[in-house]
């Protein structure tokens, strides 16, 4: 409280340090690049956890409860066992052998810095926490009534239809949660994105660097370590900033899914 070298109110108000913060980060670029492989791998993620969920939920067939304890264990493998084999078949990359054997060894796909990377994981569920939403969604359907689907399946839906027009609709407390989740996830991302991208930079890639980007943006004669902590801060803020405003505009359906739902308390 006593500390004279903390200033709460600034006597002159600059936005110098977000200027220069914005360079150092190659906002522009990064901010793109992270949008793009947050946005589409969380609507890919969503879509493929609801319709897992709802698989394990509603159908019962041999060996099912055997892959729903390997979709629980994906929750605790820590994330360097699934990565670097993906990163060799990212390298590498071939679909089930077709293309080596069509085409033999002189075809070599490299996947590696390509946006496509993160769209396939999530796609086949190996997205960010996906097996944690995978239960979110198998727990949720479990709750629904059967008598919803029977009723449904006499008006002569499938099971796909029944699913669309039926069980989807209902699940908007965990479709919300789960977009939420995994979107704050792929935001904050960096190991991942480190490890598949050597040319792609996002912006929590572009944080952890950002320490040497000022060094080199900053005389030798101007460098000050207060000054560069000063700017990492508020490069914090710059990059904590969309997702901020994002829960802002969701946060009553949220806090009003969470509780519903369970999930506190």
């Amino acid at each position: 409280m006593w500390d004279l070298s903390i200033v709460w109110i600034p006597k002159n108000f600059t936005l110098e340090n977000f200027k220069l913060v914005f360079d150092s980060l190659k906002f522009d670029v990064a901010f793109k690049n992270t949008v793009i492989i947050s946005v589409v791998s969380t609507i890919l993620q969503v879509i493929i956890c609801a319709v897992t969920g709802y698989g394990f939920a509603r159908f019962k067939f041999k060996g099912s409860n055997i892959l729903f304890l390997v979709v629980i264990f994906t929750v605790i493998v820590p994330p360097q066992m699934i990565n670097l084999p993906n990163y060799l078949l990212f390298s590498d990359f071939d679909i089930f052998g077709i293309l080596g054997l069509i085409f033999g060894d002189s075809l070599k796909v490299n996947m590696l810095d390509s946006y496509s990377t993160m769209f396939i994981l999530a796609v086949l569920g190996q997205g960010l926490r996906a097996g944690l939403f995978i239960l979110i969604f198998r727990q949720y359907f479990k709750g629904i009534p059967v008598e919803l689907e029977e009723a449904a399946m006499i008006d002569g839906c499938g099971y796909f239809k029944t699913f669309i027009k039926i069980m989807a609709p209902n699940a908007g407390g965990p479709i919300l949660t789960t977009f939420l989740f995994s979107m704050v996830w792929y935001w904050n991302d960096y190991y991942t994105m480190s490890t598949f991208f050597t040319q792609i930079r996002t912006l929590s890639v572009n944080l952890s660097n950002i320490g040497l980007s000022l060094q080199n943006m900053m005389s030798s004669d101007a460098y000050n370590p207060y000054k560069v902590m000063t700017l990492k801060q508020a490069a914090c803020i710059v990059c904590m900033l969309p997702i901020f405003i994002l829960f802002a505009v969701l946060q009553k359906r949220f806090v009003r899914t969470m509780v519903s739902s369970g999930l506190v308390g």
